[in-house]
């Protein structure tokens, strides 16, 4: 996971490339018809919107509430139909969001210091994200490849991370992060029109989770409160479920599964608490319970 966390950090980085300009700038590259932009900039700002395809909009809000904004956005739309909101505001913010299928929704909100934010959405369309960072140093990227995928990442706090990487059709990822330097990574592929639902929900210090699925019909749920948390899952297979709850200091949740019509449950609360499955067979249920 942090290889891939790494990954797309660094392929926000290169995207962005944001330039300090004395004065707010803004671009507006347009090749097709009925396209709609509006773009609304206070301090030092930076807008870039390249449109080429029809009926697509393009929405830029960036202000500055500290040493004079450099907040900087790039909205790329080469299809039909693509519509993407951008609000930045603080210092040196930067979003960037590339469309290049068609009716797919990117929605950014970002407010704070040093936020990072990097969304594509290609394949057959009709995809939709939703990113909202508030803190300083966040970084969120969203991939969404295939048809009717949703990925929606809330982050809220310092140096929160989230990865989230869909293929195919109707996956649905839900990441919620609040404290200090918490991870997660979601990659989903799932099968035509058959799509697997994955939500993390991270409240307190140093937290990580990773969850992998690439069959269909898969449902996966974790949740952490505490300090060091840290749970994986990984699923390979069709219709599994696995839960898994943590609360407290130093857990550590395992689960893998490799056929169907499996589900597990994990329930933590307390500190220095380990749990491990690994089932390959189908039909399996497991229920660990730990608490002191």
């Amino acid at each position: 996971m942090k290889t891939q966390i790494t990954t797309i950090a660094a392929a926000i980085a290169l995207a962005m490339s944001a330039t300090a300009l004395a004065g707010s700038d803004s671009t507006i590259d347009q090749t097709g018809d009925d396209n709609v932009n509006n773009v609304t900039q206070y301090g030092t700002q930076e807008s870039r919107i390249y449109q080429y395809g029809d009926d697509n909009t393009a929405t830029v809000t960036q202000d500055d509430n500290y040493r004079g904004g450099e907040n900087y956005s790039n909205i790329e739309q080469t299809d039909d139909g693509n519509s993407a909101v951008v609000n930045q505001l603080g210092y040196k913010n930067d979003s960037g969001v590339y469309q290049t299928s068609d009716d797919n929704n990117a929605d950014v909100y970002q407010n704070g210091n040093y936020n990072e934010s990097w969304i594509k959405q290609s394949g057959w369309g009709d995809h939709s994200a939703k990113v909202v960072q508030e803190g300083k140093s966040n970084d969120s990227g969203i991939q969404q490849y295939g048809w009717n995928n949703s990925a929606d990442v809330y982050q809220n706090g310092y140096d929160n991370e989230s990865w989230v990487e869909q293929n195919n059709s109707g996956n649905n990822a839900n990441v919620v992060q609040e404290g200090t330097e918490n991870k997660s990574g979601i990659q989903q592929e799932g099968g035509y029109l058959f799509g697997n639902t994955a939500n993390v929900n991270q409240d307190g210090y140093k937290n990580e989770s990773w969850i992998e699925q690439d069959g269909s019909f898969n449902t996966d749920s974790v949740i952490q409160n505490g300090d060091y948390l840290d749970s994986t899952i990984i699923t390979t297979g069709y219709n599994n479920t696995s839960n898994t709850y943590q609360s407290g200091m130093f857990n550590d949740s395992f689960i893998k599964t490799d056929g169907n019509f499996n589900v597990h449950s994990v329930t933590q609360s307390g500190y220095s608490h380990n749990s491990h499955i690994s089932t390959y067979g189908n039909g399996n249920s497991n229920t660990v319970t730990q608490a002191q």
